[in-house]
């Protein structure tokens, strides 16, 4: 069972809105006036916040101590009030994908749409993923260790992030021309998709698998686990570029999984034929840019795309094409939280 712990301070905005759109993901419609609070943590970081912030213009903070009640209500009232424009933030970036419709005199209440794009379950798992993550231990999983809930949790998105990569990368470059290689379990597998590539372009031949050396006959996956071809108003043109796209939820050591020149020639190298677009890396996070990351990225001709810009791309993203059954088999594995082992225990 996973479980969600109540709001101790004013500044875990963006943890209340996740704990809000996660709730109403599962129960069809939720108000942030039923976000839970610490009352007593809650309060005290209202007061101290108060006490240092010289743009405030609340009362004076001895009032609020007299008066605790108050100063509960009135710190609740700001996160709410803070969880309201976050969420409107993010509804205008997801565009069409933002899984809700938000409404009340206040904008505080999240309906689940009826029909939830991919892109859109795709974003309430990478909001899991934040809590579990980032989320000052609000999202609580039970078991330690190899058979611990977090650890199969972090499994399973490993997976669903590499669909999730895909839908930003071809949200960055205006295509529904885009190939998930993660879920490839063999050479023969990862052939295929490259002859598919070929017959989208109308170009390149793959070589046949006894051509092959014998690092590519044992690899899955190509190194690789997406491609997207940039399209212009949904055409392929001549200056079309390839980008081969990595995903990690690591957070150190990126160096290794930053496309470089090495994987764009063990890709060409699957081919007799090649392909006559040039070709560059991607390197998707789920986390907030580092510029170390960023710098290695450049220097190696990749593109970078943090979780600042991730949820961006997304909303750009095309359901159309191959785009359109990379989502069906996105939402086929994944629609089903408990078939993952995820169970949220709701607040009641």
């Amino acid at each position: 069972m996973v479980d969600f712990v109540p709001i101790e301070s004013i500044k875990h905005v963006a943890e209340a809105s996740a704990i809000a759109e996660i709730q109403a993901f599962l129960t069809g419609e939720y108000s942030l006036s039923e976000i839970p609070f610490d009352r007593d943590l809650l309060s005290e970081s209202f007061l101290d916040y108060i006490k240092h912030e010289t743009t405030n213009t609340w009362d004076d903070p001895e009032y609020f101590i007299k008066e605790p009640e108050t100063c509960y209500q009135e710190a609740r009232l700001y996160v709410e009030r803070e969880a309201s424009n976050h969420l409107l933030d993010y509804q205008e970036k997801l565009k069409d994908h933002y899984p809700f419709q938000i409404s009340g005199a206040s904008r505080n209440i999240l309906t689940r749409k009826e029909n939830v794009s991919p892109v859109g379950l795709s974003y309430i798992w990478l909001k899991l993923y934040f809590l579990s993550a980032y989320g000052e231990n609000y999202l609580q999983f039970e078991g330690t260790g190899s058979s611990g809930e977090k650890k199969r949790f972090l499994k399973v998105f490993e997976k669903i992030f590499e669909f999730l990569a895909i839908f930003a990368a071809s949200g960055k470059c205006e295509s529904k021309a885009a190939w998930v290689t993660g879920p490839s379990r063999s050479a023969t597998d990862l052939l295929n998709i490259f002859n598919d590539i070929c017959t989208y372009t109308g170009q390149g031949r793959v070589k046949d698998i006894t051509d092959l050396q014998k690092n590519q006959r044992t690899t899955n996956d190509g190194r690789i686990d997406g491609i997207v071809i940039t399209e212009a108003n949904g055409n392929l043109e001549e200056d079309s570029e390839i980008y081969l796209v990595q995903a990690t939820i690591q957070k150190s050591a990126l160096k290794d999984k930053t496309v470089t020149n090495e994987n764009i020639k063990f890709f060409n190298d699957f081919f007799a034929q090649q392909l006559s677009y040039s070709k560059s890396g991607m390197l998707v996070v789920p986390h907030k840019s580092n510029p170390l990351h960023k710098s290695e990225c450049a220097s190696g001709n990749c593109v970078y795309i943090p979780l600042e810009r991730l949820f961006v791309y997304l909303g750009q993203a095309s359901l159309e094409g191959n785009m359109g059954a990379i989502g069906t088999e996105f939402t086929s594995k994944y629609a089903d939280f408990s078939s993952h082992s995820i169970n949220c225990e709701v607040f009641n």
